[in-house]
């Protein structure tokens, strides 16, 4: 889980947000994926919000780092729900959001995880 340890360099919004995904998460292995998507797309709405009002360029290359982790989970409650296209996109944003970031862990990863979204499915998270 990249959500799992929060970044020190954190603060503020960009940190609650972080942990607000990080909440989801945890939530994803007890509720079924249907329940959780529309509450995902909202938590992501206000980043994308927050992330538009952003005035220095470290917090909005936080609040990327934040979108992509957020991206990232959405892809994959829309695998999970069978809607691949969607996962894809969701996983395309991933990876246009840790560049901004300019994370190439965060990048890499995303892009890990947008490929397997092109394989064929047996089980487990793409």
């Amino acid at each position: 889980m990249l959500a799992a340890v929060p970044d020190t360099h954190d603060s503020g919004q960009a940190a609650a947000l972080r942990l607000t995904t990080s909440a989801y998460r945890r939530l994803d292995g007890t509720t079924p994926s249907r329940d959780l998507a529309d509450a995902v797309d909202g938590h992501i709405r206000l980043i994308q919000t927050i992330t538009r009002t952003a005035t220095g360029d470290a917090d909005r290359a936080r609040l990327a780092a934040v979108g992509s982790e957020a991206a990232s989970f959405a892809g994959w409650l829309a695998w999970d729900k069978g809607d691949h296209g969607s996962a894809r996109s969701w996983y395309g944003g991933a990876v246009k959001a840790a560049r901004t970031a300019g994370d190439p862990l965060l990048t890499a990863y995303q892009i890990g995880t947008l490929g397997q979204s092109r394989l064929p499915r047996t089980r487990g998270r793409p």
